[in-house]
Formats: C-alpha cells, structure tokens, sequence
C-alpha cells in the first residue's frame, strides 16, 4: 500500500511538474514577444526620424559634411545634395543635385568674391593657370607680366645698305631697367662694345618693357639668317644682353628686315610665351664692284651671278694685260692703223 501511494504520488508530482514548465514556457514567451515588440516599435520610430525633421528652408547652405540625404514616404532618398570646391576658383561653391532617374543639374553660386590673384605665389598661380577658365589664365599672365616686366632699351646695329650674296654681322643689344626705374639706359661696356663694331646703329628704343626672359629674332623674306630660330637669353634685372647674326641678302634693292622680340613666362610648371614688339627696318641691297662692271659689259639685266663672273674675268684679263704691258702696246697700234688709214 505504501509503495503504492508513493508510485501515485510520483505520478502526480510529475504531472504537476509538466503543467508547471508548460505555464513558465507561455509566461517567457509573452516575454520575449513583448521585448520583441518594443524593439521594433523603438526602431521604427529611429527609420522615420528623418522624416519628422522639418524640411530645408529654401536657399539654405548645403551642410559642411560633404551632403545629406532627403527621403520620401517610403524612406527611398529622393535627392542628394553635394557641396563641391572648384579647384580653379576657391570662392566658388557649386551645388550639385542629383535627381532620381532624372540625370543631373547643377547650380553655381559665389560663396565670396573672386579669388585675388595679386596675392598669391607664383606656385599658387600656376596651379590655378592649369584649371582656369581663358578669362582667369588671361587675369595670371597679367599678373605674371606685372611681376616681371621692366623698362627696356633695344638698339640694333647692322648695315642699311648691304651687298648682295656677301654676308653681314647683326646685333641686336637689350638692356633691362632696375624695378621702379623709367628707362634704361646701356651700361659703358655696351657702349664701348658698340662703338667698336663697324656696323651703326640703325635703330635704339626706349620705351619698351621685358621680362627677365627675352627672345630675339631676325626675319625677312630675302635674307638668310644664321641662326634663324629665336635666341633666348635670361636677362636680370639691370643688366644687358647682346644677341648675334649673320645675315645674307638673297635680292637686291630695297629689302626689309624686322626685328622680332619675344617674352617667356615661367611660373611653377607652366611656360607661357609672349610677343613684346616688332621693328622693321629697310635694307638696301647693293651689288659689288665686279657685279657692276660684268653688268656694264653685258647689259644692266644680266643676272647679278653671271655680271659677278664676267666682271671677275674682265679685272683680271685687265690686271694681266696691264701687268704685261699690252694694253699700252695695243693701244698704240690701234692709233697707227687708224693715222694710215
């Protein structure tokens, strides 16, 4: 009897025990379902946070954190806004929106006034110059010019009149001013070195204004100039630089030589070349002597290649005749047949 009871009171603490997990397990699930549903409930609310912010007033700044993003209903972005620095311009913002589907538009507005080109470093300026508009690379070389540029005496010294065929030397000298001087003026070593040259001073200006970078050139159609490119010298300020030719005149009469100076700018990476100013000059060309004497024999249009050989042959047939004595024994005889005659 006793182990009776206890196997049924076995049975039934068993049975309790079942019924007793089975509460708890429906008590901890109405626990974590309500800890589920708050989470969510506290989620939800953080998603459309955005949405219950008041929206952007119109012509409002773009946030400082590069953009922002503004939903729809359905918590899709609509638009972003991005703030963008133009490289070129510092002052310059543009504000660019893109559209969902819709492509891009994009709204440019000055933050400031334009970027002040006078203060910056020469490096500064060349890395504006790459990305500038043709306006704003016009406003740098100006400034670059401004740096540099210094007033300028310009003489040239060859012959006005030259001969044809026969070469000539060409010089053409470039003295700089100090910064804040009106006019330069040749040092006595370039005076001295242009009054020992046979060649005059064909012309000298006074008021023309270089950089420290100065290229000269000779051109005209009936010459031939060694060297024919630009010559480039570096020329400090308050000094002077003498430029070289040899120059041969191709056609007679009356020619023209211009003189070409020429500036470089040179800033950072950047090499920019200027013209500064054009001289030209008339050039007669003159045949020589025994072109002028194979021209009197053979007729004044003979070419002036074939008049020089003919004059060359009839010197020195005149030289030889004279040096034998036969122009004065022929001259004679002629007289004596002429008398009997």
């Amino acid at each position: 009897m006793i182990r009776f009871l206890s196997v049924s009171t076995f049975c039934a603490s068993g049975v309790g025990g079942i019924q007793m997990f089975k509460i708890l397990l429906e008590k901890r699930f109405f626990l974590i379902a309500s800890i589920v549903v708050a989470l969510a409930v506290a989620g939800q609310l953080f998603l459309f946070q955005d949405e219950t912010a008041p929206p952007p007033e119109p012509g409002a700044h773009a946030p400082d954190n590069g953009g922002s993003a503004i939903r729809d209903k359905d918590n899709k972005p609509s638009f972003e806004v991005i703030t963008v620095q133009n490289a070129s311009r510092p002052a310059r913002t543009e504000t660019v929106v893109s559209l969902s589907g819709e492509g891009t538009s994009v709204m440019v507005t000055e933050a400031g006034p334009p970027p002040s080109f006078e203060t910056m470093s020469n490096m500064e300026l060349a890395r504006h110059f790459k990305e500038a508009s043709g306006e704003d690379q016009a406003t740098i070389i100006k400034v670059m010019k401004a740096r540099d540029q210094r007033a300028t005496a310009v003489a040239g010294e060859f012959f006005p009149e030259m001969v044809l065929a026969n070469e000539h030397n060409a010089y053409i000298r470039v003295a700089r001013a100090l910064a804040g001087q009106a006019e330069a003026v040749p040092s006595d070593v370039m005076r001295s070195e242009m009054a020992v040259t046979a060649e005059p001073t064909t012309f000298a200006v006074e008021n023309t204004e270089t950089t420290n970078r100065v290229g000269a050139r000779l051109f005209g159609a009936n010459f031939a100039f060694e060297p024919q490119e630009t010559q480039w010298a570096y020329i400090p300020d308050g000094e002077e630089h003498t430029f070289t030719w040899k120059v041969t005149p191709k056609s007679e009469g009356n020619q023209q030589i211009t003189v070409i100076l020429e500036n470089k700018l040179i800033f950072g990476d950047q090499e920019v070349t200027l013209p500064v100013r054009q001289f030209p000059k008339t050039i007669t060309v003159t045949v020589d002597i025994w072109t002028w004497i194979g021209r009197v024999a053979a007729g004044a249009d003979t070419a002036a290649s074939t008049a020089k050989n003919i004059g060359i042959v009839i010197a020195s047939l005149s030289g030889l005749l004279a040096a034998l004595g036969i122009g004065g024994s022929g001259l004679a005889f002629a007289r004596w047949r002429k008398t009997r005659a």
